[in-house]
């Protein structure tokens, strides 16, 4: 009975663990998938290579300082709601990254796809330990983790064949479609309870 249980608990939060999984390597994706469009980036903008380091220092700042913020958010509002607002706002950020005229707008696209980004792995986490018990939860949380591996290993590969075969545009055109399939997942798979930690953020 015990092992049948333990099959059924697995069943029941894979859907879980593969929602936040593409969630997370969306996010961990944008670290090293600009990587081989530098050049490009720099003939689009017309910027050196002092410029285009702010492409990644930024968005990882931006990253940093959403993580407090949203694990905040999640405790206070639960965590279905926010991690559907990180992917989001990431996808909001890729949308903007698209169409920009310049590099400064271009930046601050890459802000707002960190702002949510931040969020996404943190989030995803809390989850976890919301919904899968202690002996299995070591295991869930490093399925969902080996999504960054993956993630800095497909990045730049992926990156250096969409801007020569396409553009650099198609980098962050590909978060979209990607972010939409993880918010109509997590409607269904995270959980909806509130910590009700209140407190200043």
């Amino acid at each position: 009975e015990a092992s049948v249980a333990g099959h059924r608990l697995e069943r029941s939060t894979l859907p879980l663990l593969v929602t936040l999984g593409l969630g997370v390597f969306a996010g961990a994706l944008d670290l090293g998938v600009l990587s081989p469009a530098l050049p490009a980036l720099a003939r689009a903008f017309g910027v050196g290579p002092g410029a285009l380091a702010w492409v990644f220092t930024l968005y990882l700042l931006a990253n940093v300082a959403s993580i407090p913020i949203m694990t905040k958010l999640a405790d206070r509002n639960g965590r279905r709601p926010v991690y559907i607002a990180c992917v989001a706002i990431f996808a909001v950020g890729s949308i903007f990254a698209i169409s920009a005229r310049n590099f400064t707008i271009f930046l601050i696209a890459r802000a707002i796809q960190a702002a949510g980004a931040g969020g996404i792995f943190p989030v995803a986490t809390a989850a976890i330990a919301d919904r899968v018990p202690p002996e299995r939860r070591g295991a869930a949380l490093g399925l969902v983790a080996a999504t960054w591996g993956l993630a800095a290993i497909i990045g730049p590969s992926l990156g250096g064949l969409l801007t020569h075969l396409l553009s650099w545009h198609w980098i962050f055109a590909a978060n979209i479609p990607l972010a939409i399939v993880v918010i109509f997942m997590a409607r269904t798979t995270l959980p909806t309870n509130v910590s009700n930690v209140r407190g200043p953020l």
